[in-house]
């Protein structure tokens, strides 16, 4: 089948099931929610949550994983960088492979990129990443785990009467491959789950996909199909727990960036949980501040967001902070990766 028919057939297929919403609209919520609370990446963050779209580095393995593909090209110095160079008089910079990339299209496999993410959140909450990927084959590999819990969470009894504190506690963690078929990138990840809640433990898996398009050289979308086959089945057999499965829904995202000449970055992306009506409706602004600086602003789910990141060579340090919906409270987020 011809790789655009393809392609359209995916793109209208995933549309379709935006559209059909209210067929999935059952209940609130979703088990396994702790899988898309979205702290990875101070960049994203300060952004709204786009990294759907937007992320090209370690930290998509957890928001997108056909970003993971953009390490080979990033690693290659782009002609801009290298016609700089030469006017500084920096030609001992500049690699024979450099100049060869310009007239093929090959990907530079010695590469390694690795990630940390941290976020402080309201409520005593907290969320942690850490990944690392590198190139495999004619592709990327990657692997990350995702930490999220929560500390002192008070517990009742059918009276309204405290019962002492609980921590709850839940992680993700990630195997993923992503690979190029022209001007598509498509990435796959297993995924296993596990989740503490009180004395209760539960485990599971299932899968993430992703797909980037370079639609056009400054036009870029970005689909993915999170927590597909995601349920969680409990270790414990007291306290009367129901030993089955507990599949959860999917979500579902779709975004766009621009990318201007300047550096100027406009994204935008819907997100539809299956489980409810409606969507989630996020956007974002990068603006290159100076050579190694940029500023962020985004909003997500009517939440304001903001931050900056800084860069040395291929070292980046991001802060993204945005307001909870919960309770107006600030949450912090900081990352930082490494491009070897």
């Amino acid at each position: 089948m011809n790789n655009k028919i393809f392609y359209t057939i995916i793109t209208i297929f995933i549309f379709m099931v935006l559209l059909m919403h209210d067929a999935f609209a059952e209940r609130a919520g979703s088990r396994a929610s702790f899988t898309r609370t979205g702290w990875v990446g101070g960049e994203y963050v300060a952004m709204g949550m786009v990294g759907s779209v937007l992320a090209n580095d370690v930290f998509s393995i957890y928001w997108n994983p056909a970003g993971l593909n953009e390490l080979q090209r990033k690693k290659k110095l782009s002609q801009d960088d290298v016609l700089e160079r030469a006017r500084e008089g920096r030609l001992g910079s500049i690699r024979e492979r450099d100049l060869l990339d310009f007239s093929e299209d090959k990907s530079d496999a010695l590469f390694w990129d690795i990630g940390l993410s941290g976020s402080m959140l309201s409520e005593g909450r907290n969320a942690a990443f850490a990944g690392t990927a590198f190139g495999l084959f004619n592709g990327v590999f990657g692997a990350g785990i995702y930490y999220f819990g929560t500390e002192d969470i008070y517990l009742f009894n059918e009276a309204g009467i405290p019962q002492g504190t609980t921590n709850y506690i839940s992680s993700v963690t990630y195997v993923s491959y992503a690979w190029s078929a022209n001007v598509t990138d498509i990435g796959i990840t297993a995924k296993g789950l596990y989740e503490k809640i009180d004395d209760t433990s539960y485990v599971g898996g299932g899968f993430d996909l992703g797909v980037k398009i370079a639609v056009l050289p400054f036009l870029t979308i970005g689909f993915t199909a999170i927590d597909i086959g995601v349920g969680l089945l409990p270790l414990n057999t007291e306290h009367n727990v129901k030993q089955t499965y507990d599949l959860a829904y999917p979500s579902l995202n779709f975004g766009a960036a621009f990318t201007a000449d300047s550096g100027l970055v406009l994204a935008a992306n819907i997100t539809k949980r299956l489980e409810q009506t409606g969507y989630i409706y996020s956007g974002g602004i990068k603006y290159p501040l100076a050579r190694n600086m940029n500023v962020f602003l985004g909003m997500s789910a009517a939440s304001f967001s903001s931050g900056v990141s800084f860069s040395l060579g291929t070292l980046n340090i991001a802060y993204g902070m945005n307001f909870d919906n919960i309770n107006n409270d600030v949450n912090n987020t900081v990352s930082v990766s490494l491009l070897f």
